[in-house]
């Protein structure tokens, strides 16, 4: 009796203790994709700036030309 009871426990503690790895993998997953989505952002609005930029030059020509 006191053998199955042993067992049982080590194998609920192995259970424990890939679940805690598995939980501890995911955190690291998810602040990979945080850092991921932090850089994206900055790229857009990198480039929505740099869009706005070159709109706003390319609108003063046109707008020289039709007023000249």
């Amino acid at each position: 009796m006191a053998l199955a009871l042993r067992d049982r426990q080590q194998e609920s503690d192995a259970k424990l203790e890939n679940l805690s790895f598995n939980v501890h993998k995911l955190h690291g997953d998810i602040v990979s994709i945080k850092d991921t989505v932090t850089d994206i952002k900055g790229e857009i609005e990198f480039t929505y700036e740099k869009t706005s930029k070159n709109e706003l030059e390319i609108f003063k020509p046109k707008r020289e030309h039709t007023e000249g």
